[in-house]
């Protein structure tokens, strides 16, 4: 029972890193790429660094989007868990949830307006969102797989 749930924090903890890395990373290239704006080398040669500190940052907010919008949603999710169409639900309601914890954070830190509908043309709380609930999707999958034999 205890190596499951030291299973479950482990897979927890690495689609945080995947979600809050791999978040800033889609983010970064979405504001680099986008027609309109012209990227660089030079702007690409920094895509490294910013990564690094910007996905240092999001990664304690990413677990706790992970832990309040993910963890209530496992068990009506896991017997299905292998199935393709629970991916498409997971990465739409990370989205959504990411979308929801970066406004917040947004009004909490930063005194701005809440806005829920208001969408950026990079919005960074769907690209953590969504990522991380990817990776925690896929190894919550591979999880079930493992312990249905």
């Amino acid at each position: 029972m205890a190596a499951t749930k030291l299973g479950r924090a482990a897979s927890l903890y690495l689609a945080a890193l995947i979600g809050a890395y791999g978040g800033t990373l889609l983010h970064t290239l979405w504001s680099l790429l986008r027609p309109g704006t012209p990227a660089e080398a030079q702007d690409l040669l920094l895509l490294p660094p910013v990564v690094l500190g910007l996905g240092s940052l999001a990664l304690p907010f990413v677990l706790v989007g992970l832990l309040v919008f993910g963890l209530p949603l496992l068990p009506a999710l896991r017997p299905n868990a292998h199935r393709p169409w629970v991916g498409v639900v997971a990465v739409l309601w990370g989205a959504a949830a990411g979308k929801l914890l970066f406004a917040a954070a947004e009004v909490l830190m930063m005194s701005r307006d809440f806005d829920p509908l208001r969408l950026g043309s990079p919005d960074m709380g769907l690209c953590y969102g969504a990522s991380a609930a990817l990776a925690w999707w896929w190894l919550e999958r591979d999880r079930a797989r493992r312990a249905a034999g």
